[in-house]
């Protein structure tokens, strides 16, 4: 059983960080785990206060560098599409699996989810 009691709660100030915020995102790391990804999910957009925020689903890519002593930018960045490569679309509820490209290389292989907004694809 995992017991809450067994945390404490600490705020990091990160430098860069996922805006705007998002749940139902997956999550992974390279195999080396010196970084870690972030893909899709419901974006939260609060319009004032008292008000549900506005949900929308994403399909945007996020990079987390963790603090090292000899690097000079860490936090999370968003990382750019390319118009060449196939970019999934808007989805939650999906999972990544990690799998070797090649000898010095993995892929993430995105599997399932669903856009709730679009139907037929749930």
């Amino acid at each position: 059983m995992l017991s809450t009691d067994a945390y404490a709660s600490s705020s990091i100030n990160l430098p860069g960080k996922i805006d705007p915020p998002r749940s139902g995102a997956v999550s992974f790391s390279t195999a080396k785990k010196d970084k870690l990804f972030t893909f899709a999910g419901y974006a939260e957009v609060a319009s004032a206060p008292g008000v549900p925020p506005e949900r929308f689903v994403v399909n945007d890519l996020w990079q987390f560098d963790p603090y090292q002593e000899e690097k000079s930018s860490w936090g999370w960045t968003k990382l750019l599409q390319s118009e060449e490569e196939y970019i999934p679309g808007p989805r939650l509820a999906t999972a990544i699996a990690l799998l070797p490209k090649d000898d010095n290389s993995h892929a993430a292989f995105l599997l399932g989810g669903w856009d709730p907004q679009t139907p037929g694809t749930g």
